[in-house]
């Protein structure tokens, strides 16, 4: 029979094609100590007459080539109500296929307390922004909705992306 060495081998292909593929589970871990610390400033405001709703008070991009990482370290303050419904969704895009997010961390600093908002699990949805033109990239958003954030509130968050693009 031939039809059995095929269907073995079929099962194979079909049961470890996971394995040949990164997760698109999003881990979390501390910083690495290659990272340099950057503190930010949560009283700062934006200058007169250059207002919105909400104001970055730090914007850090680091990263280490040989180990193929960039790191992000980003914190915003929030001004106004607008600016609640605007800034209470943090999206980072990746492909799984070379690429794996670690978050490192995501608090909101209130009235001199840090209160802890990274979640225990992170969703991770598909989206093909292109799929109109038929261009499929297979990249994944990792999606977190914030609740109970506030006018004033400083939202602060860092996360590392390991892996670079095997084309380059």
């Amino acid at each position: 029979m031939k039809i059995a060495p095929f269907i073995l081998f079929l099962s194979f292909v079909v049961a470890s094609t996971p394995l040949l593929s990164q997760s698109s589970e999003i881990k979390k871990a501390p910083a690495k100590a290659w990272i340099r610390k950057m503190d930010i400033d949560k009283d700062a405001l934006p200058p007169a007459g250059q207002e919105s709703s909400y104001y970055y008070l730090l914007l850090d991009a680091q990263e280490h080539v040989s180990e193929q990482e960039q790191f992000v370290h980003n914190a915003y303050k929030i001004l106004t109500n607008e600016g609640v419904q605007q800034m209470s969704d943090l999206s980072v895009t990746f492909d799984p296929s070379y690429e794996q997010v670690i978050f490192h961390t995501l608090s909101i600093h209130r009235e001199g307390k840090i209160i802890d908002k990274l979640p225990k699990q992170i969703r991770t949805i598909q989206r093909e922004e292109s799929m109109d033109r038929h261009l499929y990239d297979g990249s994944y958003t990792a999606v977190i909705n914030l609740v109970d954030v506030r006018v004033g509130d400083v939202v602060e968050y860092a996360y590392t992306r390991k892996g670079y693009n095997p084309v380059y």
